[in-house]
């Protein structure tokens, strides 16, 4: 008489080890997508180029809130600059970044409603570039956009370059 000591054993189910099992994936998949900087500062660039100006800007296309972030601007003009350089910023995209410095200084910063002027000598050679170091404010929690030109000695904003920073949680 053999009689089974497991007969009124029920089978586990196996919907518990799925479950863990499809979660161990999906947190080794968001730890190795932060790994390879999914989750960090990508950078874009983008140019305009009128009347014998070319404006390019280097910015945070995806950012975080609190993060740094990348603004160089380079304004070339063939033949080098007769006067000092005059670049316009949107105010409401400097709003959304926290400068802590900008290089070289600009020489006199101005703003009015919708612009921030900065008036930088004029540089030796036909190049002149700026870098801003700056990090997204912390409670930004919406995206930015902007544009960035160089205004003329008579006043027209010239070769208007247009920058949007998205921000994710």
């Amino acid at each position: 008489m053999t009689s089974s000591t497991v007969a009124d054993v029920e089978p586990r189910a196996r919907t518990p080890w799925l479950i863990r099992t499809v979660g161990t994936v999906a947190l080794l998949g968001v730890i190795g997508a932060a790994l390879l900087g999914a989750f960090g500062t990508r950078t874009a660039e983008a140019s305009a180029a009128q009347d014998g100006w070319t404006v390019s800007v280097r910015h945070a296309a995806v950012a975080r809130a609190g993060l740094d972030v990348p603004v160089t601007i380079t304004v070339h003009r063939a033949g080098g600059f007769d006067n000092d350089v005059v670049v316009a910023v949107t105010s409401d995209y400097l709003r959304f970044l926290d400068q802590q410095s900008t290089g070289p200084e600009p020489a006199e910063q101005t703003r009015d409603a919708s612009w921030t002027y900065l008036t930088f000598t004029p540089p030796a050679g036909d190049t002149l570039t700026i870098d801003i170091e700056a990090y997204v404010r912390a409670l930004h929690h919406t995206d930015a956009a902007g544009t960035v030109a160089v205004v003329t000695p008579d006043g027209n904003l010239v070769a208007p370059v247009n920058i949007r920073t998205r921000l994710i949680p």
